[in-house]
C-alpha cells in the first residue's frame, strides 16, 4: 500500500533545506493523525 500526502507552501525568500524539514514533519503528524483515526475506525 501506498501514500501520498501532499502539502504546499511559499519558500521564496526562505532556507529550502528548513522550508522541507518544516513540510516533511507536518506531513509526518498529518499522517500520524490520519492513520489513527482509520485504526479508531476498524478500517486500518
Amino acid at each position: 500500500m501506498s501514500w501520498v500526502v501532499r502539502i504546499a507552501g511559499d519558500k521564496s525568500g526562505g532556507n529550502t533545506r528548513r522550508f522541507y524539514r518544516v513540510l516533511i514533519r507536518k506531513a509526518d503528524e498529518r499522517f500520524d493523525r490520519h492513520l489513527a483515526r482509520l485504526a479508531k475506525q476498524g478500517a486500518c
